[in-house]
């Protein structure tokens, strides 16, 4: 007779599955929920949790705008190192192995100890080391914090972690981008690079699970082309971005892909098509040929498949490793010494 498998062990296979990026995140959860319905209980327990974080930022505030500044820069310091080590261990303590529930809870509690340790370690940098300049104290911060979710994603491979791992360093290098002092689209160039790199290490398969860390790569390099519009040079980057975005959406077939990339060109392509061309009526027109030139594409595609279906070919969703490293490489040097070219110049 077969073992009966449980709802930990279930839980547990499925979460072996997601890190070895067989199944999203998603996938897993509905597994979850079809096995067996959600106890009440574990419903209050999450909300418990969320009601507990939400208590402790409201004490925050509160002390924050009564007693701050009577608070010696010690005690500042330790408030908000033991904000981000309570909450390391409560997200420790919840048997996140156990059920969806446990592990949304968890995520949700290390993402505020990864606030809470960037807010320590801003504290300690601007007070504990007299730092004067904001963007040092910014770049060390959101580096150190870049550090503890990296530890904490690899505990628990969650998307949330994911995230907070990728937005520390997108903090980190925008903002050692603009420690140089140079033009304004450095900080975005930055930001681009670490996007694009980790993009491409997302679809080798480096950070799985593949779709969730190239819809974060991708609304990263989103939010960097809309940074270096209107910015010369870097205007040309941003069309470019915003293009290679919709096509990877197409060829790996993609939905959600496809409005990241969609809503960037949405952003981008106005500005930029203001700037390169001339007056507002050649933009207008500029922007009608293009609209009009990719309808025309659809349309010209779909007669060409019978009934719109798509034909088998090859599938671009997943690549290889040796190829997604050596394009993450290439794009953080290229990226590194433009960065360090014009900032320096």
């Amino acid at each position: 007779m077969a073992p009966v498998r449980t709802a930990g062990t279930l839980a547990a296979m499925t979460d072996r599955w997601v890190r070895a990026g067989i199944i999203t995140q998603r996938q897993a959860d509905q597994i979850q929920a079809d096995a067996g319905p959600v106890r009440g209980t574990s419903l209050v327990i999450e909300a418990m949790g969320y009601l507990g974080g939400v208590v402790i930022l409201v004490a925050l505030g509160l002390l924050t705008g009564w007693a701050w500044h009577v608070l010696s820069t010690g005690w500042r310091v330790a408030t908000a190192a033991a904000v981000s080590g309570s909450m390391i261990a409560a997200g420790a303590a919840v048997p996140a192995a156990a059920s969806a529930t446990g592990r949304r809870l968890r995520a949700v509690l290390w993402l505020t100890a990864t606030v809470a340790l960037a807010g320590f370690l801003a504290l300690l940098g601007a007070e504990g080391f007299a730092w004067t300049d904001h963007l040092v104290v910014a770049v060390f911060a959101a580096a150190g914090a870049g550090v503890g979710a990296a530890a904490l994603w690899f505990v628990h491979r969650h998307p949330v972690q994911h995230a907070a791992v990728l937005v520390s360093l997108l903090v980190a290098a925008g903002t050692a981008a603009a420690l140089l002092r140079g033009p304004d689209a450095l900080p975005g160039l930055a930001v681009w690079g670490v996007g694009a790199a980790w993009l491409a290490l997302s679809w080798g398969g480096l950070f799985g699970p593949r779709r969730v860390g190239m819809i974060l790569a991708a609304a990263a390099t989103a939010t960097a082309a809309a940074m270096m519009v209107n910015s010369g040079w870097a205007t040309v980057l941003a069309l470019l971005t915003v293009a290679a975005l919709v096509l990877l959406a197409v060829a790996v077939r993609d939905l959600i892909l496809l409005a990241v990339g969609s809503l960037a060109t949405l952003v981008v392509l106005p500005a930029a098509v203001t700037e390169l061309v001339p007056g507002a009526v050649s933009a207008g027109l500029a922007l009608l040929a293009v609209g009009l030139a990719l309808i025309g594409l659809a349309v010209l595609t779909a007669r060409r498949r019978p009934g719109g279906a798509d034909r088998a070919g090859h599938d671009w969703s997943a690549g290889t490793t040796r190829v997604a490293v050596a394009v993450a490489a290439a794009a953080v040097l290229a990226t590194t010494a433009t960065v360090l070219a014009i900032g320096l110049a």
